[in-house]
């Protein structure tokens, strides 16, 4: 049998057979525990040559090893041609071949997660056969491991491998290399074995969990996989498709000589997606206002007759929408305008944010479609409110609210706005901008629940009825604003 070399950190050389390679051994000297590899070790007696040729033949073996698109055509889970679908995609807007079969709803969640959970050989690892060096805790604090269900395994260099319930977090994966400083490499494992170890290793005092069922850790992971895989989808958005109509009247504006911003600022206030596009634009670090920009008319003057016409144009349809964008067009336009008719009853006409907050208010439905389309369609489009979230929340994992600022906060947009696209369901948990928030949220509420034009008191009292407070207004005011702001035309609001 071959023998190989291992030299423990402390500079001790030990001889170790083959076989040992992949398994766990304490060092005779420092008594650390060591992980035996191919990397921290070398074949005695071997030359130059031969290594060479080890390499050349591992490299050979690792080409011939399929990769998870093959394994799920093996599975019969995906076909030949939705596999060359998800590769081109992948190599034209990058991301893993996983996420994006996910996004194209070629298998669903509960199925890769069942496949995930049956490749031990592909980012997978039983915590029972392992010994765990007490030096790794200090990379990840025990409150870290605990939230994230997450768990130090190994380091070797600067690469630290850690059990996880969902390899595909990249947040967590992403926020653990920040803090440890070191590349990070996840590997799939049970989240009772992980619960198990933590309560172990880090002495948890607290009483330990029980151990979760092989179905309950199934579907933690179904339920991980399908909140981390549509985050990230929304993540890699970087616009939104405009209106038809919208860059036709761009085109009009960029052949007229005597076009101003004002003619611009027109078009820009009664298109949420170009609103957003130009607000995130006039926001990013080139052009380095000193404050934060919330108001259109000041974006667009920011940017520029030419530099806006160009945003808008780049954001022509490229493809058609099965969703009734136009519905949700007007939709928004409707909240817009009761939200300023709101401000200005409540004495925050001065508010500048309200009227963009309004427009971009339920941003995160157009995002969840276009993430993830075929999974979307599922939700019935007249569900509104609580059963519209619990509906997104059951198919997607993630409901329009934190889909939109999750598309907000990466548009780098300004609180004023951030907050009330999370928050206009749920006002109570707004921090930053409450005011905003309480409008944006009563005005959501009045075109979600506004019958023929009458309203309900009790149920805008259910839905709204913390803002309404807040603002100091009850309902009679409320539904006399909204008469008043329904009868009167959509105006150019000062925004």
């Amino acid at each position: 049998m071959a023998m190989y070399l291992l030299i423990c950190s402390c500079g001790h050389k030990m001889k170790v057979p083959e076989s040992y390679i992949g398994k766990v051994a304490a060092c005779v000297k420092c008594k650390r525990n060591i992980r035996i590899t191919a990397k921290n070790t070398r074949l005695i007696g071997a030359t130059r040559d031969s290594v060479a040729a080890a390499k050349r033949d591992d490299a050979k073996s690792k080409d011939t090893k399929k990769r998870i698109g093959e394994l799920l055509i093996d599975a019969n889970l995906i076909s030949p041609d939705q596999l060359d679908e998800a590769l081109r995609i992948q190599k034209e807007s990058g991301g893993k071949t996983g996420e994006i079969l996910l996004s194209l709803g070629y298998i669903d969640v509960k199925s890769f997660a069942g496949f995930l959970a049956k490749q031990p050989g592909i980012a997978s690892i039983d915590l029972s056969n392992y010994e765990i060096s007490t030096d790794l805790l200090e990379l990840i604090p025990k409150d870290f491991a605990l939230e994230h269900d997450v768990f130090p395994i190994d380091k070797l260099g600067n690469l630290l491998t850690v059990a996880m319930a969902c390899p595909l977090d990249s947040r967590t994966i992403k926020e653990l290399e920040g803090h440890t400083k070191l590349r990070v490499k996840a590997l799939l494992c049970p989240i009772d074995d992980i619960k198990l170890v933590i309560e172990r290793y880090y002495a948890v005092k607290e009483p330990a969990e029980a151990a979760l069922s092989p179905t309950d850790s199934a579907e933690h992971l179904e339920r991980a996989l399908k909140l981390e895989n549509v985050a990230v989808l929304i993540r890699q958005i970087g616009s939104l498709p405009a209106l038809p109509d919208t860059v036709q009247q761009v085109q009009q504006i960029m052949n007229n000589q005597d076009a101003s911003i004002h003619d611009v600022v027109e078009i820009v206030q009664t298109d949420p997606s170009v609103a957003a596009k130009v607000l995130s634009v006039a926001n990013s670090a080139a052009y380095g206002f000193p404050n934060r920009v919330d108001s259109l008319s000041l974006a667009a003057t920011l940017l520029g007759l030419n530099e806006t016409c160009t945003l808008l144009m780049s954001l022509a349809v490229l493809y058609t929408f099965e969703h009734d964008y136009r519905a949700f067009w007007t939709e928004s336009m409707a909240c817009a305008q009761a939200a300023t008719a709101i401000a200005k009853g409540c004495g925050q006409a001065g508010n500048t944010g309200v009227y963009a907050a309004a427009l971009l208010h339920d941003i995160g439905r157009i995002a969840l479609w276009q993430a993830a389309p075929q999974r979307y369609a599922q939700v019935r489009r007249s569900l509104v409110g609580a059963e519209l979230i619990a509906a997104e929340e059951e198919v997607l994992g993630l409901a329009h609210p934190e889909a939109g600022f999750e598309l907000a906060s990466n548009w780098n947009l300004p609180t004023d706005i951030t907050e009330p696209i999370r928050f206009h369901h749920t006002f109570n948990y707004a921090e930053k901008a409450r005011e905003t928030t309480a409008i944006v949220s009563i005005a959501a509420a009045l075109v979600d629940y506004s019958d023929g034009g009458e309203l309900d008191e009790q149920v805008m009292l259910d839905n709204c009825g913390e803002a309404m407070a807040f603002l100091g207004l009850d309902f009679d005011t409320v539904a006399s604003i909204h008469a008043k702001s329904a009868l009167e035309p959509t105006e150019s609001a000062e925004v």
